[in-house]
């Protein structure tokens, strides 16, 4: 499972630490924050904004960047598209808290059983998770 169990992480709220617990109940390794993608620069060629996906589940090679109800859906939308554009080799999945239980089981499938989804099509795409 985790490199780490749950008790050792300080998550960034209850929602990240109740997810890294449900996938330790499915016995799905995972990791925390282990990255961080620049995903906007300014017109002089600067960085100025990045994200660091919530998860990593490294047996799917798939990032999940979770919506906790207090934060805002457009805002993590507008990141997680940024990467996918900037970074297209990264597989990454925007949950809805209260969509976490439904989606685990589809979390569970290997990269390759997704449904497929144009990444040109980024509005589709994140009307399924959402």
């Amino acid at each position: 499972m985790s490199t780490s169990g749950v008790q050792e992480h300080e998550f960034t709220n209850s929602t990240q630490a109740d997810f890294a617990r449900t996938l330790d109940s499915y016995q799905i390794a995972w990791r925390y924050k282990p990255r961080t993608f620049a995903i906007e620069w300014d017109d002089d060629g600067n960085f100025v904004d990045s994200l660091t996906p919530d998860f990593y589940l490294p047996e799917y090679g798939q990032y999940v960047e979770l919506a906790a109800a207090d934060q805002s859906w457009a805002e993590k939308n507008r990141r997680v598209i940024l990467l996918r554009r900037h970074h297209p080799e990264i597989n990454i999945t925007l949950i809805s808290v209260r969509k976490v239980d439904s989606l685990i089981g589809d979390l569970l499938q290997p990269a390759h059983d997704f449904p497929h989804v144009p990444r040109s099509d980024e509005a589709h795409r994140m009307s399924v998770w959402s």
